[in-house]
């Protein structure tokens, strides 16, 4: 009960874990089941080492405390040792392994981990992602079994397909055998009945949803067609355009799963801006309706922003000055995001009084003010003061420079490393 007094989330968790992997142990035929029910209860035994303030953040981890959270396998391992449970200790240190060597805590390959390790790491993900938590309502089934589909390479695909069977729910885009020998693909699952889907007949072209007295119903899995990252991003995009916000949040969820802060903002923000900013140069787009897909995507930085502002630990500042009626611009909100990231906390000051803004810099020990403007006079780039440099920027130079960033790593460059060089590369042009 231990655990249970800890975090009460991960003692559910591994009660599921247990109920689901017992179950798909037996469908599987696995030998000595008592032994594996036992190891799959106290596979995250190990959470009881870890702060309770980290178990229970309302975001992505960074990667400080991804690292420690990392550590409940290797405790949980050793506390099983210590009590006696040598017999089940490896399914606490092994159940974050993955296929080629890409989990942790040991980069394990398939030939160094049992089958029972290697069914608990799909139930442990199938378990984490379906169920609720306060800041997280749950993945539905078929969405949670096409992410564990999507990153097929890390797990036993041969399993995969037979906790699916087991489970007797399709994920949309499976390739599936019906009992009367017909191949289909899985179109769309219904969420009071996710075991009678609709699917397009492979042969024939045509669909059918199938039947409620299971005259005709889904016997195995053949293949799963996942979608890319470009394919979700594209309707993503498509869903954008048409200012359609619930079915956009939809995608976007998809996007931002395992992402890195800083990859949203540089694989989905600034390449979603690009495209909207080509379309009302190319095609004319109604500029009513662009306003309103920025003002949608302005939103879902904003909630990014808040976690961010929130959560995160902030180790530097830096100052902006910027009129109060310009900080509500999409580009403001944009660096003001990727300085979060960076640990960076922006101070933003009104630009009408030098003397507040240098003491400002004196306060928080910085030698440099980046002013950003509506629009720049000819010539104001850089004005050296006692204490420091003002720095100038229009608009139209952080756009620039923010548009300049899609496509690039998102290993840890310094976006104030990037304004400075864009200002000074301007000068010297």
């Amino acid at each position: 009960m231990r655990l249970k007094e800890w975090d009460e989330y991960s003692f559910v968790h591994s009660f599921d874990v247990f109920v689901l992997g017992t179950i798909f142990a037996r469908y599987l035929g696995l030998t000595d089941i008592e032994t594996l029910a036992r190891g799959y209860l106290f596979h995250d035994i190990g959470k009881v080492c870890i702060p309770q303030k980290i178990l229970n953040l309302k975001r992505k981890l960074s990667e400080d405390e991804f690292d420690i959270i990392k550590t409940h396998t290797t405790k949980g391992y050793e506390l099983l040792i210590e009590n006696g449970e040598e017999e089940i200790a490896y399914f606490a240190r092994d159940h974050h392994e993955r296929f080629a060597g890409q989990g942790y805590p040991n980069q394990l390959c398939a030939d160094d981990m049992s089958e029972g390790v290697q069914l608990l790491q799909i139930i442990d993900v199938y378990s984490a992602m379906t169920s609720k938590r306060v800041y997280h309502s749950g993945y539905a089934a078929t969405d949670a079994l096409a992410v564990i589909y999507r990153d097929r390479h890390l797990y036993n695909e041969k399993f995969m397909h037979k906790f699916v069977e087991c489970l007797g729910i399709y994920p949309v885009n499976s390739v599936v055998q019906l009992s009367d020998n017909r191949s289909a693909q899985v179109e769309l699952v219904y969420d009071l009945f996710p075991t009678l889907p609709k699917v397009k007949l492979l042969d024939e072209q045509k669909s059918m949803i199938l039947p409620l007295n299971y005259s005709v119903k889904i016997v195995k899995m053949i293949d799963y067609r996942t979608n890319s990252f470009e394919e979700i991003f594209n309707l993503f995009i498509e869903q954008l355009i048409r200012c359609d916000e619930n079915k956009l949040r939809i995608y976007f969820n998809k996007l931002i799963d395992h992402l890195h802060p800083k990859e949203i903002v540089l694989k989905i923000f600034l390449p979603a801006f690009r495209i909207l900013r080509l379309l009302t140069k190319e095609i004319q787009t109604d500029m009513t309706k662009y306003r309103n897909s920025i003002n949608i995507l302005k939103k879902l930085l904003e909630e990014q922003l808040n976690v961010l502002y929130m959560d995160y630990q902030h180790e530097q500042t830096t100052i902006l000055v910027v009129e109060t009626s310009l900080r509500e611009n999409f580009f403001i909100k944009l660096v003001q995001s990727i300085l979060y990231i960076d640990k960076i906390v922006p101070f933003f000051i009104n630009p009408d009084d030098d003397q507040r803004i240098t003491q400002l810099m004196e306060h928080c020990d910085v030698n440099v003010a980046y002013f950003i403007e509506d629009e720049l006079p000819v010539g104001k780039r850089v004005r050296p003061m006692r204490e420091g440099t003002f720095l100038f920027y229009s608009l139209v130079d952080i756009e620039e420079l923010l548009i300049s960033l899609v496509g690039m790593s998102m290993k840890r460059f310094s976006f104030e490393e990037k304004m400075q060089e864009r200002l000074f590369s301007s000068l010297k042009a």
